[in-house]
C-alpha cells in the first residue's frame, strides 16, 4: 500500500512539473507577441520624439508629440491585454460577453491612426 502511495506521489509530481513547463512555454509565447508589438511602439514613439526634437525649438511641430502620445497609449493597451495573449497562446482562452462604450472602444482602438470609415 506504501508502494502506491509513492508511486502516485509521483506521479502527481510528474504531472504537475510537465503541467509547470507548459505554463512556462505558454507565458514565453504570449510575452514574445506582446515584445513585438511594445518595441514597434516605442520605436514609433522615439521616432515621433527625434522628429518633433530635430528642427530648431520655436519651429517644432507639436503634432509629433501628440502622435508618440497616442502610440504609448496604444503599448499600454497591448500590456493591459497580456492575459488574454497569455490564455489564447494556451488555448484556453474564453470569450465572455461584457458590456462596453462602443465609441470609447473604437476611440481607443484608432487612437492615433489616421482612420476613415466607408
Amino acid at each position: 500500500a506504501e508502494l502506491r502511495q509513492q508511486f502516485d506521489r509521483m506521479d502527481r509530481l510528474r504531472r504537475a512539473a510537465a503541467r509547470s513547463r507548459q505554463e512556462l512555454r505558454d507565458g514565453q509565447s504570449a510575452d514574445s507577441v506582446l515584445n513585438h508589438g511594445l518595441k514597434n511602439a516605442m520605436a514609433d514613439a522615439q521616432g515621433c520624439i527625434d522628429l518633433f526634437r530635430s528642427p530648431p525649438e520655436d519651429e517644432a511641430d507639436p503634432v509629433f508629440l501628440s502622435k508618440a502620445s497616442d502610440i504609448l497609449f496604444r503599448g499600454m493597451w497591448w500590456c493591459k491585454l497580456r492575459e488574454a495573449i497569455l490564455e489564447v497562446v494556451a488555448g484556453r482562452y474564453e470569450g465572455r460577453q461584457e458590456v462596453v462604450d462602443a465609441r470609447q472602444f473604437t476611440d481607443d482602438l484608432v487612437r492615433g491612426r489616421e482612420v476613415t470609415a466607408e
